[in-house]
Formats: C-alpha cells, structure tokens, sequence
C-alpha cells in the first residue's frame, strides 16, 4: 500500500513539475497532507488537523475556491470574517490558520505546488479566563463520589488532584504506577515528555483495588475486552451524569484549572506548576493566573518589606 501510495506521489509530482504553476485541487492537497500526518504523527495529532481542515472545507465550498492557487490573503481574510460569524475565538480561527500554511508548506516542501503567498499574521489572542470549580461544588462532588463505582471516583480524584489531561488519563499504564512512591510516571503526554504526577494514600489504596478487582492488563483504565484503553468519551459521560444530577457546570478542564489554581494560591511557584501541569513553557500558565483586587491588596500590604 505504501508503495502504491509513493508511486503515485511521484507520478503527481512528475505531471507537477511540467507546469510553470503548480498547483492541487483542494481535496488531493488535503489528502496528501493528512496521509503524511496519518504516517507520521499521533492519532489525536491527526484528528486534530482534520478537523481543522473540515471547517475550511465548509467555507470554501461556498465561495467555489476549489485549488490550492487560490489560497491567498484575500481568500484567509474571507475565512476569518467567516469564522467571526459564526461566533469562533481567534485562538480557534489561529489554528486553522496554522493548519493550513502548514498544509501549504509541506506541499511545496514536496514539490507539489508553488509556494503558498499567504502573509496574514496570528490574530491577537482573546483574553480567556478558564472557569474553575467552586468551593460549594466541590464539596457536592466530594460528597456524591460515594454514589459513584469505583473507577468513575478514580476518574473524578486524579482529575481533581493532579491536573491531569482526558487523553494522558486513559493512557496510563499500570506498569508505571508506583503504589510505594505514590507516583505515576506519564509516558503519553500533550508535549511528548513523559512527566510524574502524585497521588495520595488514599487514591493509591483504591488504584490498587480497582486494579485487582478489574483485573487490567496493560492499562488502569480499559475497555471492556481490556484489549485497549479505555477513551475520552467515558470522561465525558461522568461529566454529563455529575451535572445532571448535582445540578452545577463541571468539565475534565475545569478540574485542571482548579488544581492549578489552588496550587497558585497556596504558595507554589510557577515552575513547579509548569512541572506538574506539563507544559512546555510559561505562556499557558499565565493563564491560569487570575487575581482580584482585594487578592493584590492582601498581597500587596502583606507581603512587602516593612510589613510585620
């Protein structure tokens, strides 16, 4: 299959190459470009620019742009206002954006078309502050997790006391859980660097009986066959069932953010939050930082150098 697949390759650059413009219909472009993703890449990492692509594909069936010549300024700034209308953020239009110089660029990398004259720099990111989970929430939640089965309340305490993300959750082996250390080492994670998250006494003693009673092989969390991990969409079918019943607004990130949150607040430093939220550099976690003016006041009068 691969080698049908280079032949053919080959052939569109050799037809290509014999025109002073070389361009691609759109779909061929995008087919191109997401089997070298498909090959080269993480499944999500796939997922992730088809779905980017798709909705460009939405936008450009309307106005009948239906060559990678084509892609120009004018024709990205028409796909912003587009984006805008239907209510899109410009971190999410960036992406697009981002996904398709990048389609663009390996193209031409390739020899497939001319290079792309497309100059539209990133838009100005929105200023988005992530929700975190109330105090009064959070004691519903504490007190509902009893309700729960025991791996749903696995889910919901590593979530809420590690920071950690949907798709690093269901990816965790049980051969790096260290029940003695109290640390889990993440070998599957956003950025690629395999980071440790810790857990307490208590998570430790439920892992352990989770593990025993389900009798996983490879992963903690698994499908029912335990021929796989387990997915996402289990996180999010808890999420649905704790809002329903408990009647508050709840989701995996918001977790994430409480946690991070609550760190901040009790004194951690931003690289140690770095650290365990495992990002690649500092302008996430800004983010995660939101002070409210009697917060600077209190740290303002008590904490400066002549406060007692």
């Amino acid at each position: 299959m691969n080698e049908i697949k280079i032949n053919i390759n080959e052939l569109l650059k050799g037809i290509l190459g014999q025109a002073e413009l070389k361009t691609l219909p759109i779909k061929t472009a995008q087919e191109i470009f997401l089997n070298h993703i498909k090959e080269s890449y993480r499944k999500e990492t796939y997922n992730y620019h088809k779905t980017k692509l798709a909705s460009l594909n939405r936008f450009l069936d309307t106005i009948g742009v239906i060559d990678t010549h084509q892609l120009k300024n004018e024709t990205i700034k028409a796909y912003i206002r587009f984006c805008k209308t239907r209510g899109n953020m410009n971190s999410t239009i960036n992406k697009c954006i981002a996904t398709i110089k990048y389609m663009l660029d390996y193209l031409y990398k390739q020899n497939f078309i001319s290079k792309h004259e497309i100059t539209i720099n990133k838009l100005e990111n929105d200023e988005k502050r992530f929700e975190i989970i109330e105090e009064k929430d959070l004691q519903k939640i504490i007190a509902y997790l009893p309700t729960l089965n025991i791996e749903y309340q696995l889910i919901i305490k590593l979530l809420a006391t590690t920071g950690i993300r949907r798709t690093e959750l269901f990816k965790i082996r049980i051969e790096n859980i260290d029940l003695n250390k109290l640390e889990i080492y993440l070998s599957y994670t956003k950025n690629h660097k395999g980071r440790y998250i810790f857990i307490t006494d208590e998570i430790a003693n439920q892992i352990a009986e989770h593990i025993k009673k389900s009798k996983n092989k490879e992963y903690l969390f698994e499908n029912e066959t335990h021929t796989n991990h387990s997915n996402v969409d289990n996180v999010n079918n808890i999420m649905k069932k704790i809002k329903k019943d408990l009647k508050i607004k709840i989701s995996p990130h918001m977790f994430r953010h409480t946690f991070a949150t609550y760190l901040l607040k009790n004194g951690s430093d931003l690289e140690s939050l770095r650290l365990l939220l495992g990002h690649s550099d500092y302008s996430m976690i800004k983010r995660y930082v939101h002070r409210n003016n009697d917060e600077l006041s209190k740290i303002s009068l008590n904490k400066n150098p002549f406060s007692k």
